[in-house]
């Protein structure tokens, strides 16, 4: 880009015309040249109205508070020339309030309740400001100021005490809100319930849970005081098994309740058991010198929970061997005998019988404890 403009700085010493193709690089390169510098002129002229408007709020703010020095209160939201009004206030100290633009050309307000403050802003939602509470700051109106009232700096001839446009609208303020989130940890008789919260400009208030059946009533928990933004869980028990329910969150400031979206989650199964109540040798054996062969019988209680039926069988091994199972059969009754009669048990050995049961799907299983048995030995 400099070569080519290098060649035309040439051909105008030597007052020789130029191509139409050299007047459009130039062009070209004048807008790239827009393009980057105007962007950055824009951006360090707004940095500069920026510290101007923040040296502006700094003296106002020594003015008005050396006022409050000498007088223990703060000049009146006033545009009138009487003594005590920010007008005659700032005048007295050299400031032109009544003719006094912000660097954009818009005025400054004054407002005063319990405090002060003095502020600008082009779209309501950055303000530039200072406060009783606060030097010269940029960023969101500020909690506790009134949001009317004010009287401006720069004033319209013709129109009393102000005129210069309508008062900057009050910064629209963020109600809280409250989110139902999933119910975690579940049981058969119990669940946690979780919510997001988020009291904003509020500060504090309460959240609970509320949940019911499927058609019923709401319960309610007790109500807990929060501040601020954060989650909350609360676990509620003595629910019935395999039964779904409705919850939501809640959230009160002060008279007013919020609810988040109502969700469900339902309990688990009450599950079967099983336990090994007995195993023996039972009938006649025949006995060998190493093996023998009869019958173990094995006794089983059940319990169903949720479940009007279990399949169920026995499974039985020596010390440190694997497990061999017999066949599954569906029972529905509380109590199970099977016999387990086979040749060739090892004669004298131990043998570990238990009880197993199967149910659901996918399968879970439960299982009734080892019960021993000795194999007749050799005789």
């Amino acid at each position: 880009m400099w070569a080519v403009l290098d060649r035309l700085l040439t051909r105008l010493r030597k007052e020789s015309g130029f191509t139409l193709i050299e007047l459009l690089v130039v062009l070209a390169i004048i807008g790239i040249l827009m393009a980057f510098v105007v962007p950055r002129i824009a951006a360090l002229v707004d940095r500069a109205k920026e510290r101007a408007v923040l040296a502006d709020l700094r003296s106002m703010k020594t003015v008005v508070e050396l006022h409050y020095a000498e007088g223990n209160s703060w000049p009146a939201a006033d545009n009138g020339d009487a003594d005590g009004t920010i007008k005659s206030v700032m005048n007295g100290s050299g400031i032109r309030w009544g003719d006094l633009p912000d660097p954009w050309g818009n005025p400054y307000w004054y407002r005063v309740g319990s405090g002060y403050i003095i502020f600008t802003t082009r779209d309501n939602v950055t303000y530039y400001f200072v406060t009783d509470r606060h030097g010269p700051t940029k960023g969101p109106f500020p909690e506790g100021y009134p949001t009317s009232g004010g009287v401006p700096s720069l004033l319209v001839p013709g129109q009393p005490e102000g005129g210069a446009g309508s008062e900057p609208e009050p910064p629209e303020e963020q109600p809280p809100s409250v989110v139902t989130q999933e119910a975690t940890d579940v049981t058969a008789t119990s669940a946690t319930l979780n919510m997001a919260y988020d009291f904003k400009g509020y500060g504090s208030g309460q959240v609970q849970f509320g949940y019911k059946l499927s058609g019923g009533d709401y319960a309610y928990t007790s109500w807990v005081d929060k501040a601020g933004s954060g989650t909350y869980a609360e676990t509620i028990s003595g629910l019935a098994s395999n039964t779904t329910y409705r919850f939501k969150a809640r959230l009160k400031y002060d008279t007013t309740v919020l609810e988040g979206d109502e969700l469900s989650f339902t309990t688990l199964r009450v599950a079967p058991t099983v336990t090994t109540i007995d195993a023996r040798t039972v009938g006649p054996w025949r006995v060998r010198k190493k093996t023998a062969d009869g019958t173990i019988q094995v006794e089983a209680g059940i319990t169903y929970g949720d479940y009007r039926s279990v399949e169920i069988s026995i499974r039985y091994r020596t010390s440190g061997d694997s497990w061999t199972y017999t066949a599954w059969e569906t029972i529905a009754s509380a109590s199970y005998t099977g016999d387990i009669s086979k040749k060739n048990w090892v004669a004298g050995e131990t043998y570990y019988f238990e009880a197993v049961i199967r149910f659901a799907s996918p399968y879970q299983y439960a299982y009734g404890g080892e019960k021993p048995v000795t194999i007749p030995p050799s005789p």
